[in-house]
């Protein structure tokens, strides 16, 4: 038997060499470093733009209970309803029926002093609250939205209502800004909302 130069080149041509496998591993090394190190802020994310919808969907069912036709205390008259966001580093904020008409202040004041063990006084009754979820706080002041009934319009006191609300929700690294329009819109944003100047 004899061996040629181009048998002996066909025994070897086939399969990886060690250098190609080294190199496969190490691509596929910095690829999986990659995404793990973005994994953690993806995460931070996502929840963050989770409880920014649930604020959003609070929201939007302050203004359906303000268009609903039905009461569920008969005894005294609901005029609207406020929903009622806390101070910076905060995680509650609840709803609240108005119960004077055309009265924003009393509204506010009283729904500060209003809680499951405080329920109702002359101003406002104590409807629900809610927490924010994770490490989300709230990032912006106080934000008092108060729905009027019946077509559950935003009522902001004599002096009228700006063209939007704005609603920070932060993780202290991301934020997220619910901005509730005076025509009743809500949107969702990851930069601060322009609001103009007047």
């Amino acid at each position: 038997m004899k061996f040629s130069f181009s048998d002996q080149q066909k025994l070897t041509t086939s399969g990886f060499t060690l250098i190609e496998m080294v190199t496969v591993i190490g691509i596929f090394v910095v690829v999986t470093g990659i995404i793990l190190a973005n994994l953690p802020s993806f995460r931070s994310s996502s929840a963050l733009d989770l409880v920014a919808q649930e604020v959003a969907t609070q929201v939007r069912g302050a203004q359906i209970y303000a268009m609903s036709t039905v009461v569920s205390d008969t005894t005294g008259n609901v005029f609207g309803y406020l929903l009622q966001t806390s101070w910076i580093g905060h995680k509650d904020f609840k709803l609240c029926a108005c119960k004077t008409l055309n009265v924003y202040d009393l509204c506010v004041n009283s729904c500060h002093a209003r809680s499951p063990s405080s329920l109702e006084d002359d101003n406002a009754k104590y409807i629900e609250s809610y927490l924010l979820g994770g490490k989300v706080e709230f990032g912006a002041g106080e934000v008092n939205l108060y729905f009027k009934r019946p077509m559950g319009s935003l009522y902001c006191g004599p002096g009228g209502c700006d063209s939007s609300f704005p609603i920070k929700v932060t993780d202290r690294v991301n934020s997220r800004w619910i901005v509730v329009g005076s025509s009743g819109s809500i949107s969702i944003t990851n930069r601060p909302p322009e609001i103009p100047i007047q």
